[in-house]
C-alpha cells in the first residue's frame, strides 16, 4: 500500500506573507510507496556490500606480491554487485525481498 505525505499548500500573497491556501491541510501523492523505498534500501545495501571487497582489493594490490586469484575474486564480486545494482528494477520484488532479508548471507557480509 502506498504512503501519502501531507503537505501544506501555501499562497505567497504580495502583502500578507504566508497564508494557508484554503485553510486546510491536503494530502499530495508524491508517488512514494513502500516498494520504491524498499528498492532504494536494497540498492543501498548492495552499495554497502561493495565496501569490504573494495578495501580487500586495495589491500591485496598494495602487497609486494598480491595474489592474482584473490584480485580476480574481489573484482568478480564487485562486478557482480555492480551488475545487480544496474539491472535491479522496482518490479523485481522477489530480488528486493532477498536483498533486504538480514538472514540472507548472499547479500550480507
Amino acid at each position: 500500500m502506498g504512503s501519502l505525505i501531507a503537505l501544506r499548500v501555501y499562497d505567497f500573497g504580495q502583502n500578507d506573507g504566508i497564508q494557508n491556501k484554503g485553510g486546510s491541510m491536503g494530502a499530495v501523492d508524491l508517488g512514494i510507496n513502500g516498494g520504491a523505498i524498499q528498492y532504494e534500501v536494497a540498492l543501498e545495501i548492495l552499495g554497502q556490500e561493495r565496501q569490504p571487497f573494495m578495501a580487500a582489493l586495495r589491500a591485496e594490490r598494495a602487497k609486494a606480491e598480491p595474489s592474482s586469484a584473490l584480485v580476480r575474486y574481489y573484482e568478480a564480486r564487485l562486478a557482480a554487485l555492480d551488475e545487480l545494482q544496474d539491472s535491479l528494477r522496482t518490479s523485481d520484488t522477489a530480488a528486493v525481498v532477498q536483498i533486504l532479508d538480514p538472514k540472507n548471507k548472499l547479500f550480507r557480509s
